[in-house]
């Protein structure tokens, strides 16, 4: 963050990955790195085997299969022996790469180096190739395939950091990848300069063609109806990691506020001229902006309360108690990083957002542990924020603090 550095990111994409999964490659995993034997292998086995499989066509029942790899999708455990199956991977990273992000089947290598320095870029290039090579012959040893044509790549810079940079294409076993001006990383667009207006303009796409679909049938919805049908196609979708969104410009959070206006008013059934404040106040949808930083404190109260991974928790830094013995010294209260009076590019990101916003919080909130409670709180600070129902200022009764406290 703000160290004027050039980040290269490389999404991985592995061929049918939970349908290629070797049931004995993943017990021998299961017994040799994590100790299972006896009775808990036993069961394991008996979970990965004996299921069978038959393709029906025009009413004719093929004979039945009995399959020797694969995990059962949409399963609960499928995720979590896919992990275990390809942990090996992550040693393979360790010899080239500083960090690797895994989530199930989708990984992303990232390394940055700094643009000034050719011989920086030449060898954040080779070790990212040779990584790629390593991860290629481990995957084909464990019965999975990297789909090479698929691998896409983003260097992430600044506009002054463009000329700098000459890399334009990674090699991936016989493919050369170029470049790419954003990719999609765990439903995320990601551009080259990381200014989310991709991703902002997906996701209004994709929001207000399911809200025309909605509007097209709300004449013949009840209200709790048609709120149930908005939550699950649009609400959710400008939702989905707007912690992302944090310290963007007006002009591009309005773009996501206007799906929220017209959801409003189609859930109201109202005209397109009608005031919004009002219809969202009655609906208590708070605004963007406002949803922005609720995402953004409830990241971080996971991560001070041990309901985070340890990567998340390890950007904050909590702040020590001064000498005096002061009620507002009682919650936790976070130190924000130094800030380079030059850089830009770390403005926006969780290590500097997370402190800004908990600290402004009132001392009540932040001395609540209990995750429901928080959450109750801090939609209700939000929305007299938002429609100043009563001060700013948020008033708790005493002795329901206490209650939440105990």
């Amino acid at each position: 963050m703000n160290q004027q550095r050039v980040t290269l990111l490389i999404m991985l994409d592995l061929s049918a990955a939970f349908d290629t999964v070797h049931h004995g490659c993943l017990l021998s995993i299961l017994n040799s790195k994590l100790g299972l034997d006896g009775i808990a292998l036993q069961w394991f086995d008996s979970y990965l085997k004996n299921r069978s499989y038959r393709v029906s066509v025009n009413g004719e029942l093929s004979k039945l299969s009995y399959p020797t790899a694969g995990l059962p999708q949409g399963s609960c455990l499928g995720p979590l022996l896919f992990n275990i199956y390809a942990s090996g991977v992550l040693n393979i990273v360790k010899k080239h790469l500083p960090q690797i992000h895994c989530y199930v089947d989708d990984s992303q290598l990232y390394l940055s180096f700094n643009p000034d320095n050719e011989d920086d870029q030449y060898h954040a290039v080779q070790a990212m190739e040779n990584c790629l090579i390593d991860i290629r012959k481990w995957a084909k040893s464990n019965y999975l395939k990297l789909n090479d044509d698929k691998t896409e790549f983003v260097i992430i810079r600044t506009k002054q950091q463009l000329a700098k940079t000459y890399i334009s294409t990674i090699r991936v076993g016989n493919t050369d990848i170029v470049a790419s001006s954003h990719v999609r990383n765990l439903g995320a667009w990601f551009d080259e300069r990381f200014s989310t207006e991709t991703h902002i303009t997906k996701t209004c796409g994709s929001a207000f063609y399911h809200l025309h679909n909605i509007r097209r049938i709300r004449k013949y919805l009840s209200q709790d109806i048609a709120e149930t049908l908005i939550h699950a196609f649009v609400t959710s979708r400008i939702d989905y990691c707007n912690s992302l969104l944090f310290g963007l410009p007006s002009f591009q959070i309005s773009k996501i506020q206007r799906v929220q206006n017209a959801a409003a008013r189609v859930a109201l059934m109202k005209s397109k001229y009608c005031h919004i404040t009002p219809l969202l106040k009655e609906l208590h949808w708070p605004p963007v902006t406002y949803r922005i930083q609720f995402k953004v404190i409830l990241i971080t109260f996971r991560a001070l309360n041990d309901m985070a991974t340890s990567y998340i928790s390890s950007l904050l830094l909590v702040r020590q108690d001064t000498r005096y013995s002061l009620r507002c010294n009682n919650a936790i209260l976070l130190t924000p990083p130094l800030k380079n009076s030059v850089a830009k590019t770390g403005d926006r990101s969780f290590t500097m957002a997370a402190p800004i916003l908990w600290n402004s919080l009132p001392s009540e909130i932040r001395n609540i542990h209990k995750l429901e409670k928080f959450k109750q709180c801090l939609k209700t600070y939000f929305y007299r924020l938002a429609f100043q129902t009563t001060s700013l200022i948020y008033y708790f009764n005493f002795q329901t603090i206490t209650g939440f406290l105990a």
